[in-house]
């Protein structure tokens, strides 16, 4: 029977939806929700770190107009050979330093950060809403903790748009992979995860049951990619090198990005969420016959228990596999079902967006008071604390060693060195039996390590600053007779 009609001018009592219904528009706005979380994220970190290293690299490439293969920065291991995977980010940087400042090597990296927060809404608008917009703020949230100015900025990007197009070529769109296989010589030349595109393309294959034409393309896309992968300038052993060096135990053991995370941090405790869901989802995945979407939440969540390094591919591979699940993707059909869980994920939602924006700064505080007074005095062969070789790269000094931790851990002298940077060792010590040409120490001004610099006469104290966050002490070598005497 036909419903009687209203009386002409009566307003509709149907529920309107709040849901947007354009894809683009939807698309806009998650991807402009992840951004602004990711680049804040990113100003947090500053500019500090590796990023010193990578420009003053980049610079010295620009310079010299070619890509060395051998370290040519530090005192220790001078000469030897270096395999230097990630020299165009380096140029990258170095180039909007010399034209654009501080600010604008942050700028400059602002298009990496959009682009992946585009793919991530790409992925993310294909769930039900109000979920989209949760589910893109969680795993946004969730990188935030690698969000630092270095190259594997780029392999995030890499490897989100390999995602979306593994993803597409399942629903029949191949071009988006070829795309994929001929961007690699560009991610292997900004940073070495680039070997990450043929395995992606490769586990489609051996989890999966695709059909015979679909599996020959698939192999010879991650066959081309793994050749692409070797394109450097040094040939193979550039892409193998850093590769075959960064497992040893003198990496996995003390540098930070290589031990596991703590779910129970500031930083961590996002993956309290991802990860039970991403085992959800994986589970999902596998009952439904999907061995292809199951294996990547099973080795992404393997993989971020062994090294925090690899939280933001794992987190990626959860939104992945999230826009596939029909229980995500369904459409609400129960108005008060759709209120309940708008509100729910947008108290979440508000929650982790004010943890973020109480987070403190990330920077690492550079001894520029002290790196002055060593360039006015033309200092060379600086032994420094691990975290202050890349600044003395950056201001043209020769520091023992800095951030490529791969130069140095098969080093008879890296474990003694590392038990000073702990306070097991005197600095002094260290350099008189391993640096002997030193002729400054740059340390921080630990009471521990103060007194033990007291006790060898052989060197004097020319700078101390405890005011600020740096807390650095510079040592000089050479008996005076008032060993606090301090010139700032």
């Amino acid at each position: 029977m036909d419903a009687a009609p209203r009386p002409e001018g009566q307003a509709s009592r149907e529920p309107r939806s709040w849901m947007i219904t354009s894809p683009r528009l939807r698309v806009a706005m998650l991807a402009l929700l992840a951004f602004a979380i990711l680049l804040y994220a990113l100003s947090l970190h500053g500019f500090a770190g590796d990023l010193l290293m990578d420009i003053a690299n980049g610079r010295w490439i620009i310079a010299h107009a070619y890509v060395p293969l051998h370290n040519m920065l530090t005192q220790a291991r001078a000469g030897a050979p270096w395999a230097n995977d990630e020299w165009l980010f380096g140029v990258y940087v170095a180039w909007l330093y010399a034209h654009l400042g501080v600010q604008g090597v942050l700028l400059g990296l602002a298009p990496v950060l959009a682009i992946t927060a585009l793919m991530m809404a790409l992925m993310a608008s294909r769930l039900r809403s109000p979920f989209d917009l949760a589910a893109i703020a969680l795993f946004a949230f969730a990188m935030h903790i690698t969000m630092s100015p270095r190259p594997q900025l780029f392999s995030y990007l890499f490897f989100a748009f390999d995602l979306w197009a593994v993803l597409e070529h399942r629903r029949g769109r191949r071009w988006p992979l070829w795309l994929a296989v001929s961007l690699v010589p560009l991610w292997a030349n900004l940073h070495s995860s680039a070997l990450l595109m043929p395995l992606l393309t490769l586990s489609v294959v051996v989890f999966g049951s695709p059909a015979a034409r679909e599996r020959r393309e698939l192999l010879l896309a991650a066959a081309i990619g793994l050749v692409l992968f070797f394109a450097h300038p040094g040939g193979p052993a550039m892409g193998t090198g850093f590769l075959a060096q960064i497992l040893t135990p003198g990496i996995v053991d003390h540098i930070i990005e290589w031990m596991s995370v703590s779910l129970f941090s500031p930083e961590g405790w996002p993956l309290l969420l991802v990860l039970p869901l991403g085992g959800w989802l994986g589970w999902r995945a596998a009952r439904r016959g999907d061995l292809v979407l199951a294996s990547w939440v099973i080795l992404g969540i393997a993989m971020t228990g062994f090294a925090v390094r690899f939280v933001p591919y794992t987190v990626l591979c959860v939104l992945a596999v999230a826009s596939l699940d029909p229980a995500l993707t369904a459409r609400f059909t129960h108005k008060n079902t759709r209120r309940v869980m708008a509100a729910a994920l947008a108290v979440g939602t508000l929650l982790a967006l004010a943890s973020l924006w109480s987070r403190p700064a990330f920077v690492v505080r550079e001894p520029i008071t002290a790196i002055t007074w060593l360039k006015s005095h033309r200092a060379n062969d600086v032994l420094a604390f691990y975290s202050f070789g890349d600044a003395l790269d950056f201001y043209g000094l020769r520091p023992f060693v800095d951030g490529r931790a791969e130069l140095w851990t098969r080093q008879q002298w890296w474990p003694p060195y590392l038990d000073a940077q702990f306070g097991q060792v005197s600095p002094a010590s260290f350099a008189s039996k391993y640096d002997p040409s030193a002729r400054y120490i740059l340390w921080p001004a630990l009471p521990s390590v103060v007194q033990d610099m007291k006790k060898n006469r052989s060197w004097r104290l020319v700078y101390r600053d405890t005011a600020d966050e740096a807390r650095t002490a510079l040592f000089q070598i050479g008996p005076v007779d008032v060993w606090e005497k301090t010139t700032p």
